[in-house]
């Protein structure tokens, strides 16, 4: 999975994931944005809600509240609050493994915490990293 790395408005590093064709796909679910953005390169939320997962990129994501978690921390929790509401479908599971590279533990309920930092270790794409 190739990504085009950036940091948010608060200043927090975001990973958003791309397919072969440079169209962004929802960091949360993996879910295909049809052309539209999660994040802006002048770093501001899109607004955008995602069709898969029905998260408003710059709201239910924001890391600028009081609790200070980090926007992947974030995700995280808001992969987990997918799946709960969803009921871990088979297909939802297999989107976050298959296009995220993210395992999760149906069994325990469990997804986990996906660092920035260590994807941007990983990452093998030209993917721009916008500062």
């Amino acid at each position: 999975m190739d990504f085009v790395f950036m940091k948010n408005y608060v200043g927090d590093y975001i990973a958003i994931p791309i397919d072969e064709d440079q169209v962004q796909l929802c960091p949360v679910c993996g879910t295909s944005l049809g052309g539209c953005e999660a994040y802006y390169a002048d770093k501001d939320p899109s607004s955008e809600i995602c069709p898969g997962c029905n998260v408003q990129f710059g709201d239910d994501d924001s890391s600028g509240r009081s609790d200070s978690k980090y926007i992947d921390e974030y995700f995280q929790l808001l992969r987990k609050e997918w799946l709960d509401r969803i009921g871990w479908l088979d297909w939802q599971v297999g989107q976050l493994r298959d296009v995220l590279g993210i395992t999760v533990d149906r069994e325990n309920k469990s997804v986990p915490l996906i660092r920035v930092a260590d994807l941007m270790k990983t990452d093998r794409s030209d993917s721009s990293q916008t500062e």
